[in-house]
C-alpha cells in the first residue's frame, strides 16, 4: 500500500452499497477491506464495472456514519473492488486520516481547512 497519494490501512467493518442498475435502486452489503482518505477497497458480492458510481455509507470504529459518491476505479478478481472517494466531506476525509494514522503508525498531515477555510487541527476534531 505504498505510491498512494493518502496511507491506507487494513481493515474489516461493515459498509452499505447502494447503486442504481436500470431496473431501481438496490442495496448490497458489503465490507471495507482497505480504506484511506481518497478511497477504499470494498469486498461486494456482486461485480461493478470500472466507472460504476456507488453510493457508500460506513462507519469508522467509534466515529459516526460516514456517506459519500464513489466511482469504481477497478476491479480486483476475488478482491473486489477499489474504488475512489468523489464528495467526502473534509472533515470526514480528516477523521480518515487520523484512523489510518493511529491504525498504521503512519504519519499523515496534522491540519486540515474546513468549509470555511478555518485551519484546525486534527486533534481539535477527533
Amino acid at each position: 500500500m505504498t505510491n498512494r497519494r493518502f496511507p491506507r490501512a487494513r481493515v474489516s467493518f461493515g459498509a452499505d452499497v447502494w447503486t442504481d442498475r436500470g431496473d431501481g435502486t438496490t442495496r448490497v452489503a458489503g465490507r471495507l477491506a482497505v480504506v484511506g482518505a481518497g478511497g477504499a477497497l470494498l469486498e461486494l458480492g456482486e461485480n461493478y464495472s470500472v466507472g460504476s458510481l456507488l453510493r457508500l455509507w460506513f462507519i469508522l470504529p467509534g466515529l459516526r456514519l460516514m456517506e459519500c459518491q464513489a466511482i469504481v476505479r477497478n476491479g480486483l478478481t476475488g478482491q473486489g473492488v477499489g474504488v475512489e472517494f468523489l464528495d467526502l466531506e473534509s472533515h470526514d476525509q480528516a477523521l480518515i486520516k487520523a484512523y489510518v494514522e493511529k491504525v498504521t503508525g503512519l504519519a499523515t498531515p496534522r491540519v486540515y481547512r474546513d468549509a470555511n477555510q478555518k485551519t484546525q487541527s486534527v486533534k481539535e476534531i477527533t
